[in-house]
C-alpha cells in the first residue's frame, strides 16, 4: 500500500497521542505515524500541560497534525477519553510519547485485522522495550499461522480500538489518570461480547520514558486495583480480591520508609471505592473468568528483531 494509491474506499483512522514535557521524543513518535503509508489518517496531539515548548515545536513540525493544549494536567486516561470521543476515524490508534514505529505499513496491517475479525474491539500490537523482563510470549501461542490469540487487556503504548465500542461500553474513566485504565476498559469490552486480540505486527519500540512521578504512580497503582476490583468485579469476587491486591502491594512496596505512605494509600484506595459506589458495573462471572484465563500484553526483548530505528517521514 502506498499514499498513491486511490483511499476512497478504506476506512479513516485516527492516531492519538498524548504528551507532556518530552518534547523530542513526541516529535520521533508523530514523524514515525506520518510515514505511515496506510491513508486517510488524521492525528490528534493532546499536550497534557507541558512546560517544555512541546506544542509550539508540533505545530511547527507537523502542521497537518490537531494540537491540543490542556492549561492543567488531567492524566492519560482523560487525555484518552478525549482522544475517543474526539477522534472522527472508525478505528484509533494511540502509542505513548516514548513510543514509535519501526514499520511504515503496521497501521495498514492493524486496519486489516480489525476487518477481518469483526468481533474484535482492540488490536494489541507487538512492541519491545529493551531490558525489561517480557511475559508470556504470544508469539507462542498462535500455533498455526494464521491463528488468533485472544488477550484479557492491552497496553496502550501499542493498541487500536474500534472507537463505536470504545464509547459504547463507557470509554475510560477519567478520574483513573493512569496505571490500569488500559485493564478497566479491557474488560469491559470483554463483557459486551467482543475480544482483544493480539497482532504480530513488525515492532512498536517503547523507550519507558525514566522521566516520572514514581510517588505518584505508586498511589495510583494501589488505588486503581482497588478501584477496578470493586467497579467491575461480581460481588462473590470483590473482598477476597480486594484482600489480594491488599497483600500484593504491600508484598511490592514495602519498606519502613514508605510504611506511613503504604497505610496512607491502602486507606484512600478503599474510601475511593466508596466514591465512586455508583460507577460500579459488575461484569459477569463468565466474563470475569474468561477475563482472568487470558494473557496479558507484554512487551518483548529488542533482541533478534534487527534494526528498531524510526521511520521517518523524510531521509535523516
Amino acid at each position: 500500500m502506498t499514499e498513491l494509491q486511490d483511499h476512497r474506499n478504506h476506512p479513516l483512522v485516527s492516531i492519538c497521542i498524548a504528551t507532556r514535557n518530552r518534547r523530542d521524543d513526541v516529535l520521533t513518535a508523530l514523524d514515525s505515524c506520518f510515514a505511515q503509508t496506510y491513508r486517510p489518517i488524521e492525528v490528534l496531539v493532546y499536550d497534557d500541560a507541558s512546560t517544555d515548548g512541546t506544542e509550539a515545536a508540533v505545530r511547527k513540525r507537523f502542521p497537518a497534525a490537531c494540537v491540543f493544549r490542556q492549561n492543567e494536567q488531567v492524566g492519560i486516561a482523560g487525555i484518552r477519553k478525549r482522544g475517543l470521543e474526539d477522534a472522527r476515524g472508525e478505528y484509533v490508534f494511540s502509542i505513548d510519547d516514548d513510543a514509535y514505529f519501526t514499520d511504515r505499513s503496521t497501521l495498514g496491517e492493524a486496519v486489516e485485522a480489525f476487518e477481518k475479525h469483526p468481533s474484535a474491539a482492540i488490536v494489541a500490537l507487538r512492541y519491545v522495550e529493551a531490558n525489561r523482563d517480557i511475559g508470556r510470549d504470544l508469539d507462542s501461542l498462535r500455533g498455526e499461522e494464521d491463528a488468533v490469540v485472544e488477550l484479557g487487556s492491552f497496553t496502550s503504548c501499542a493498541y487500536g480500538i474500534r472507537r463505536e465500542v470504545g464509547i459504547g461500553v463507557g470509554n475510560y474513566r477519567e478520574y483513573l489518570r493512569y496505571r490500569g485504565e488500559e485493564k478497566d476498559l479491557a474488560i469491559r469490552v470483554l463483557d459486551s461480547g467482543f475480544s482483544v486480540i493480539y497482532l504480530s505486527t513488525p515492532p512498536i519500540v517503547h523507550l519507558y520514558s525514566p522521566s516520572r512521578d514514581w510517588h505518584d504512580m505508586m498511589w495510583l497503582e494501589i488505588r486503581n486495583n482497588y478501584l477496578f476490583t470493586f467497579l467491575n468485579l461480581p460481588a462473590l469476587f470483590v473482598l477476597p480480591r480486594l484482600l489480594i491486591n491488599c497483600v500484593n502491594s504491600w508484598r511490592h512496596y514495602f519498606s519502613l520508609a514508605k510504611l506511613p505512605r503504604l497505610l496512607l494509600f491502602s486507606l484512600c484506595g478503599l474510601c475511593n471505592c466508596l466514591k465512586y459506589t455508583a460507577e460500579r458495573r459488575p461484569v459477569s462471572i463468565k466474563t470475569y473468568r474468561r477475563y482472568r484465563s487470558l494473557p496479558a500484553h507484554p512487551a518483548q526483548r529488542s533482541e533478534g528483531f534487527g534494526d528498531l530505528s524510526p521511520v521517518r517521514t523524510k531521509p535523516s
